[in-house]
């Protein structure tokens, strides 16, 4: 399996953290199941195969589909040859580019073509013969969504969003609100509009994602390590995320060979 990350342009780059392809040639690959779960961010997926995409929850996955939050994890059964290419968007964009509440998405997904039907996505990336070409489509999407959205990203959302990765989630958001001025009400209001989770639930997402990225480098010697270096109060509350979030103790995750994916973090429900 062929996996490339592809920053994108300039203009983009606001809203898009990066693109993503992916490629299967060989149609002899046996069926394959991807665990996709919470990175805190949205996406869009486009994928050709013989044998169609299926998750537990959706059955035939849209040929080019938009997620939101990714919270509880899910299944995705590929087989045989296929070839994707997706876009891992900020955590923050789906009400400025798609002008849907985000919570409406949060373990969801939709088929971009039912709701932007005269843009005819998945037509034009189904007929574009190589990945540059479909990139170029996708970039042509966004930039359009961009310019007839008058993309306003909402600033308190965009303030907190910011605070909360750069501390890895560990953060007091009490502290945070009263330094901005803000009830808890009212940034939770925002959140749930702009990011489709909770200021808290979003923080727990991120001090995750941090706990995996240690766990797949291996800079560590106990899972208390772990634990502590990530904000937990002790191994049995990061255990407790780690399964929340994966499905899987953290031990059991070691002993799996975990895909590299990290775009599919969060694809698809």
């Amino acid at each position: 399996m062929d996996y490339k990350k592809i920053v994108p342009p300039q203009l983009l780059q606001p809203y898009v953290q990066f693109f993503w392809t992916m490629d299967q040639p060989d149609t002899t690959v046996p069926s394959t199941i991807l665990n996709p779960f919470a990175d805190g961010c949205p996406g869009l997926m486009f994928h050709e195969s013989i044998i169609p995409f299926k998750n537990d929850s959706k059955g035939v996955l849209p040929t080019v589909l938009l997620h939101g939050q990714t919270v509880q994890p899910v299944n995705i059964y590929m087989a045989g040859a296929f070839r994707a290419i997706g876009v891992c968007f900020a955590p923050n964009v789906i009400k400025t580019l798609f002008r849907i509440d985000a919570h409406m998405l949060t373990d969801e997904c939709i088929d971009i073509d039912e709701a932007f039907p005269n843009a005819h996505v998945s037509e034009r990336l189904l007929n574009a013969r190589s990945a540059t070409t479909r990139l170029k489509i996708l970039t042509a999407f966004i930039a359009t969504l961009i310019k007839n959205n008058e993309a306003y990203v909402e600033p308190v959302t965009a303030e907190v969003m910011t605070a909360i990765r750069h501390a890895n989630g560990k953060l007091s958001l009490r502290h945070l609100q009263q330094s901005m001025r803000l009830s808890e009400r009212s940034i939770e209001r925002r959140f749930t509009q702009h990011i489709g989770v909770s200021p808290k639930l979003f923080s727990q997402i991120t001090r995750f994602q941090s706990s995996l990225l240690q766990l797949r480098s291996g800079k560590y010697e106990t899972l208390s390590d772990v634990a502590f270096d990530n904000g937990y109060a002790d191994q049995s509350h990061f255990i407790r995320s780690f399964k929340y979030f994966t499905g899987s103790s953290p031990l059991a995750f070691r002993k799996v060979a975990q895909p590299t994916l990290d775009t599919l973090s969060a694809v698809i429900h």
